[in-house]
């Protein structure tokens, strides 16, 4: 019966610590973060560089035709690879969305328990002359500056 108890904290202590915020931003950002990393690969590889080697790029085999010509043969910009690489990583991103963090944030919802809500005191009230609403702590109406009867 012992190990049955203790069995029983050792699962409540895991789902506390698996459910923990923490955690699960912690995954979150390990996935994100990788995917973010070819990102910055594929913009320094296929704009950074080309750009910085245009140089050697024309005197060495396209110095004879103009850059305005072809501009994008010349420098070598990768605009297709980089274009796909931001494709995957807003694909990734709305994959881990969905599937990880709004379940995981609905289920957490669920666990907490409900605590019931207390109304809020009142700030206004009515004047009993008027009927136009003044604070509540008012001895004397603003509009028509009747004197107000005492409230406890």
């Amino acid at each position: 019966m012992a190990s049955g108890n203790f069995l029983k904290r050792w699962v409540i202590e895991f789902r506390d610590f698996a459910f923990s915020g923490n955690l699960i931003d912690l995954a979150v950002a390990f996935v994100i973060g990788g995917a973010f990393k070819d990102v910055i690969t594929s913009v320094v590889t296929n704009l950074v560089t080309p750009i910085v080697t245009y140089g050697k790029t024309i005197g060495s085999k396209a110095s004879d035709v103009p850059f305005d010509v072809m501009k994008w043969k010349v420098i070598g910009i990768g605009v297709g690879p980089l274009l796909n690489d931001l494709l995957n990583f807003v694909i990734l991103a709305m994959a881990v969305f969905f599937i990880i963090v709004k379940p995981v944030n609905a289920l957490t919802a669920r666990m907490k328990p409900k605590t019931p809500e207390t109304p809020a005191e009142p700030v206004n009230k009515e004047c009993p002359f008027c009927l136009s609403v003044i604070p509540i702590k008012a001895t004397r109406c603003a509009h028509c500056t009747s004197q107000l009867p005492a409230t406890v």
